[in-house]
Order: structure tokens, then sequence, then C-alpha cells
């Protein structure tokens, strides 16, 4: 009886081990899946306010520091207007998903012919939170006819 019984359950075992996982989060990625961005000129209210002074920046300062802006104009007077809008938004999320499962079998037998009984169970449950945000910045650059900066403005917000 015993020599039949070691390989029912040594058959058993890959089933067992299909029916057994491990919690994983479900944001998690294949690092070797993700595609760089290409390099953008970095603008940030602290990046403004550092580089930017009235009468002595340039546009071609600007285009150093920031890149071409979203949108140029000329007001009314002449002036030319560069505005740089950038937004960028952020979903996450976290969670967990957990699976279990589990055989119990058995066999016997006493003339060389087998006989097996078995029973199986599984569970499973998830849960997930999704966090979105948005942050906006806008820069307003005005330009006079020399190509030097006269004023600026600068609004951030946080969705």
């Amino acid at each position: 009886m015993r020599r039949y019984f070691l390989p029912i359950i040594l058959g058993l075992l890959p089933i067992l081990s299909s029916c057994m996982t491990s919690p994983q989060r479900a944001d998690s990625q294949n690092p070797a899946q993700i595609t760089p961005i290409p390099h953008q000129p970095e603008i940030s209210y602290g990046m403004v306010k550092k580089h930017l002074a009235i009468g002595k920046t340039s546009q071609g300062d600007v285009l150093k520091l920031f890149g071409s802006p979203n949108n140029m104009t000329l007001d009314s007077s002449g002036k030319e207007l560069w505005i740089y809008d950038k937004v960028k938004s952020t979903i996450s999320s976290s969670g967990e998903q957990n699976s279990t499962g589990g055989f119990i079998g058995g066999g016997s037998s006493s003339n060389g012919s087998g006989l097996a009984a078995g029973y199986g169970t599984s569970s499973s449950s998830s849960s997930a939170q999704v966090t979105s945000t948005i942050d906006t910045l806008t820069v307003i650059m005005e330009f006079d006819s020399t190509h030097t900066l006269t004023d600026f403005s600068v609004r951030q917000g946080r969705y």
C-alpha cells in the first residue's frame, strides 16, 4: 500500500503548488517594459523665480532654460508674450490580490489496482484604491522690442 501512496502524492504535488500563490501588488510593473521619456527642460515655480530677472533676462536665456513656449503672441502694444503651460497628471493605485488553495488526497491498493479520493478548495480576494492628482503650472512672460523680459507671472495649482 505504501509503494502506491507515494507516487500518487508525488503526482499531485504540481497541482498543489499551482493552487497556492503568494500575494502580489496590483500595481507592480516590469521595469524592462518602461520606455524612457526624452529629456525636457525643467520648468517649475522655483526655477522661474530663481532665473528670471526683469530688465535682465533675454528671450535666448529663457529658451536655454525652459525650451520653446507653448504659445507666443503679441499684445495690443506690440509686446511679445510667451506662455508656458505644464500639466502633470498622476494616477496611483495600491492594492493587493490574495489567492489560496489546497488539495487533500489519498489512495490505497490491496491487489495492485489503485483507488484515490480527493477534495479541493480555493479562495481569493482583492482590494484597490486609486488616487488621481493634477498639478498645473502656467508662466506668462512679457518681452519688449529688444527681446528683454519686462514682466512675468507664475501660477501653480494642484487638484
